[in-house]
């Protein structure tokens, strides 16, 4: 999995609309989007899943809707995204993620409309407006990660229960769903080396069972770790589970 690191940038064009009105920074005229921004509102999403729009330094566009990763050069001028040879990667989702990818790829190569509504950027294209806001990056510790994606090899799937972990100083909290418990842990590198969780033994629905099965396979061991923005994929050899800040 990348790392996809966006400097949090935003630079924003003011027009004044008469006295009382709020200032809006209209594509037209105004300086590109920079930076990293998540979906808010204007599309409904696959649950536990999120729009992310990067507009790189270089003069690219990376985005994802908890699927697939998509790239290409990108152009801002004239208040338009114009998204030159739209590039996406080939990762195996169940259709609901497949269909949202394919949705956001739509939106973005019709060279949707922008403008920077104060500190959110809004995208119209499609008959869709689609509102977002700056990313922020939330911590390690103290921080609720809801597991949203189990990844086997080049195939993710959703997960059909709330699970999640919590970490504390050497110390993370684990929720699979069904069962609860713990483990201690230390950080190496970009990884973490877990002991083996314990956990209650309570026996629950075979769907519930394979997420609790797939994040103790997960813990075994260590863990290769890489973050984006609010998500954070943890990996061990083919086996892996994504997760977004709760």
């Amino acid at each position: 999995m990348k790392t996809l690191v966006g400097v949090l940038v935003l630079l924003v064009a003011m027009t004044a609309c008469g006295e009382g009105s709020t200032p809006v920074g209209v594509g037209p005229g105004a300086a590109g989007p920079t930076g990293v921004y998540v979906s808010q509102s204007g599309h409904e999403l696959v649950e536990g899943t999120r729009v992310r729009v990067e507009f790189t330094d270089d003069g690219r566009l990376l985005a994802s809707a908890g699927c697939n990763t998509m790239s290409g050069p990108v152009e801002t001028g004239g208040g338009k995204v114009v998204v030159r040879d739209l590039s996406v990667t080939e990762m195996g989702c169940d259709p609901a993620r497949h269909a949202q990818d394919e949705w956001l790829a739509g939106l973005l190569t019709a060279s949707p409309a922008w403008r920077m509504d104060g500190e959110r950027l809004v995208l119209t294209a499609n008959d869709t407006e689609l509102v977002m806001a700056r990313e922020t990056v939330p911590p390690l510790l103290g921080t609720t990660w809801v597991v949203d994606t189990l990844v086997e090899g080049e195939v993710a799937s959703s997960v059909p229960t709330r699970a999640t972990l919590t970490f504390s100083a050497d110390r993370v909290a684990v929720d699979t769903g069904c069962n609860t418990g713990g483990a201690t842990y230390r950080m190496t590198g970009n990884a973490i080396v877990f002991e083996p969780p314990v956990l209650t033994r309570m026996a629950c629905a075979p769907e519930v069972m394979a997420v609790e099965d797939a994040i103790v396979a997960v813990m075994d061991g260590k863990a290769e770790v890489s973050t984006d923005g609010q998500t954070m994929t943890l990996s061990n050899g083919a086996k892996g589970i994504r997760m977004t800040a709760g």
